[in-house]
């Protein structure tokens, strides 16, 4: 698998996301339900209008964020549905660079 999963690589990406008042949670018991605030949303429809988010990696972060809210950081089996979450999103993101790079490359030819 790709990226390590623990609180220590997805923690500071949430801490920025709620920094930035693009994401806030809510308790619920011990577990925090992350969703999108109000500028959150804006930002998300605004970069899609322009074409800046793509539907499918629309679709692979809130699995991943469904996730996250679930995840039990004791067991493995959660742990690493986590890792495949990010690998899926990672080779999402590559596969879309190389098209780009493709595109690039036949403009130049």
């Amino acid at each position: 698998m790709g990226i390590p999963v623990s609180n220590g690589t997805i923690y500071p990406h949430l801490q920025d996301l709620l920094r930035e008042g693009i994401i806030e949670y809510q308790t619920d018991g011990k577990k925090k339900l992350y969703h999108f605030t109000k500028k959150g949303e804006d930002i998300v429809l605004e970069r899609q209008e322009k074409g800046f988010v793509h539907e499918n990696l629309k679709k692979y972060f809130f699995k991943f964020i469904y996730h996250l809210q679930n995840t039990n950081w004791n067991t493995t089996k959660d742990l690493e549905r986590m890792e495949y979450d990010l690998d899926e999103m990672k080779r999402f993101l590559q596969d879309e660079k190389n098209k780009i790079l493709g595109s690039q490359k036949q403009r130049e030819s």
